[in-house]
């Protein structure tokens, strides 16, 4: 027995929804990579950088660990305190990339905002714009993107991942 697809919601007034192909949100990766090699904090990035390779990425999160985050990223929304960087578009402008790394440089945790409107195309930004910054995705939460990046010894204390999963578990 066949069945329909479910309609989808209509657009929010003035909003048109994006539609990525795989095949678009895979140039848009390699979109978001290039434009971005250059524009990652660190001493690392940039010799990763003039050598022409993709920025060093943070080290890989575990399960405990992207969960420790979620929920200090919901603590942080709640007190007003989580960093979100809306991109206009489904390309992200060199401007909106500095603004990215600058606020993963500062705060570690940062809410972006896609201008997709599919979770698949979102993750698939997602995971090219934390390529592109040398983070992570913690969580794709339909066109929004939780990204991280430890902040590293030269830019001084950030979130201490260890102690952060270890309050968790008591």
């Amino acid at each position: 027995m066949a069945t329909s697809p479910s309609p989808s919601p209509p657009p929010a007034a003035g909003a048109s929804p994006v539609v990525l192909s795989p095949e678009a949100a895979a140039a848009a990766v390699a979109v978001i990579a290039a434009a971005a090699a250059t524009r990652v904090d660190g001493a690392a990035a940039a010799a990763a950088a003039a050598a022409g390779t993709p920025p060093p990425p943070s080290p890989l999160l575990t399960s405990a660990e992207k969960s420790a985050l979620r929920s200090l990223a919901g603590t942080r929304e709640r007190a007003k305190l989580l960093v979100d960087v809306r991109m206009a578009g489904t390309t992200p402008s060199a401007a909106f990339m500095t603004v990215l790394t600058q606020s993963l440089g500062a705060h570690e945790l940062v809410k972006v905002r896609t201008g997709v409107s599919k979770k698949a195309a979102a993750k698939a930004l997602g995971q090219g714009l934390a390529a592109a910054v040398g983070g992570q995705v913690v969580q794709v939460m339909g066109h929004t993107v939780l990204l991280w990046r430890a902040k590293g010894k030269e830019r001084g204390r950030g979130i201490d991942l260890a102690k952060l999963v270890a309050g968790r578990t008591r």
